[in-house]
């Protein structure tokens, strides 16, 4: 996504091939098909789309190849991998599947499927499509073939009938979210500013109006202390650990312990936390915990 410091990946072709090597191109062969290639080797086939005349990367994030006369005959929001974007929908018989890591995009353990009978269910990969192996489901079914599950620029995240024009279920209650270039917003008084992500570790009111895309914050505190990881390595790195605790009273070199093997944990670049056997040996005093970096740069993993 463009306009996002990190790079954002939203779509991968053969997701689950070995790596190429970085002299890899993408050609739009005299057939019309889209292909990958190393040197004059053809390693994949991308998109099967013979006759095609052109193609367009669309500022919503689609990928399209189109014909002579202009018409669509292949375009990647036809096939998902683990993202939907803005304006994108989810066919009937179509699904999602989770990446193994935020840096390893092969797949992973998890599915979201938008079933024929018009449920939107999600289940561990390698199941049956049955009942008793989901973990979230929309309804018990029967709503008719070709739902589709849409994901609008506004934000929402709804079901539509095989006629493209009814909602049957109304997933979230998405805003503001036209400005592509937030990662996330955090509304105030129908106003909303910028957040970068993970908001997963910061102090949060839940409510039924909050979803994955658009979450509130307690606005009780101040700006400083809404993102918790923020404030706590503020406070690390200006010694004022004790605005953590309140009126706590606890022993203050275990407390600087934990707060820095909290903060290599929750580093955004997965190589740069700690493993399991160097967390245990940190919380035995076996090791020394050393100076956890920013968690705005890119430091050697420990």
């Amino acid at each position: 996504m463009a306009g996002i410091p990190e790079k954002t990946i939203v779509w991968t072709a053969n997701r689950d091939e070995p790596p190429v090597s970085s002299d890899a191109t993408l050609l739009f062969a005299s057939d019309g098909r889209l292909v990958l290639q190393m040197g004059q080797e053809q390693v994949a086939v991308v998109a099967e789309s013979s006759g095609s005349a052109s193609a367009s990367m669309l500022n919503s994030g689609n990928f399209v190849i189109y014909n002579s006369d202009q018409g669509i005959i292949w375009q990647s929001f036809d096939h998902p991998t683990d993202t939907l974007l803005p304006s994108q929908c989810l066919f009937a018989g179509h699904e999602i599947v989770s990446s193994i890591s935020e840096t390893q995009h092969s797949t992973g353990i998890f599915r979201l499927k938008m079933q024929t009978g018009g449920n939107l269910v999600q289940y561990p990969v390698d199941t049956p499509d049955t009942a008793p192996y989901s973990y979230f489901a929309t309804s018990a079914g029967g709503l008719g073939d070709n739902v589709t599950l849409n994901f609008d620029d506004d934000g929402h995240l709804y079901l539509l009938n095989a006629t493209g024009f009814n909602i049957i279920t109304n997933l979230t209650n998405g805003a503001y979210l036209a400005d592509c270039n937030c990662e996330a917003v955090l509304l105030k008084d129908g106003k909303c500013r910028k957040q970068r992500l993970p908001l997963r570790y910061g102090r949060r009111q839940l409510s039924d109006t909050d979803t994955a895309l658009v979450k509130s914050v307690d606005w009780n505190l101040s700006e400083e202390e809404a993102v918790l990881e923020e404030w706590a390595y503020h406070c690390f790195e200006a010694g004022e650990l004790a605005k953590l605790l309140g009126n706590e009273e606890v022993d203050k070199k275990q407390l600087e312990r934990m707060i820095k093997l909290g903060l290599w944990c929750i580093q955004d670049e997965p190589s740069l936390r700690p493993s399991m056997k160097k967390v245990l040996l940190m919380l035995e005093g076996t090791i020394d915990i050393p100076i956890p970096p920013s968690l705005d740069s890119f430091p050697s993993a420990i």
